[in-house]
């Protein structure tokens, strides 16, 4: 009996970013420089660890961007919101 494919692989986790889980060490530091080096561009092929690392922490920015616009938005406007100040 096999007991080999029981077992959970050894995965390697980037420093940066999402922290996402990688089976290589080499696939997971690739990720961090993707990661890292956004918002200059690269040039590493699409679906890549680093094309992946450098689309999460552009998306990531634009997220961040998008909930500042919110907040000054709703600080501007705060009776839109239901919020009445004295």
């Amino acid at each position: 009996m096999n007991h080999a494919s029981a077992m959970a692989p050894v995965t390697y986790r980037a420093d940066s970013g999402r922290q996402r889980a990688f089976l290589s060490f080499t696939d997971a530091a690739a990720y961090d420089r993707g990661y890292r080096n956004y918002p200059l561009a690269i040039h590493a092929e699409q679906g890549t660890p680093e094309a992946i690392g450098w689309a999460d922490h552009r998306d990531d920015a634009e997220g961040f961007a998008a909930m500042d616009d919110c907040g000054a938005w709703a600080v501007s406007h705060p009776t839109s919101i239901g919020l009445h100040l004295p």
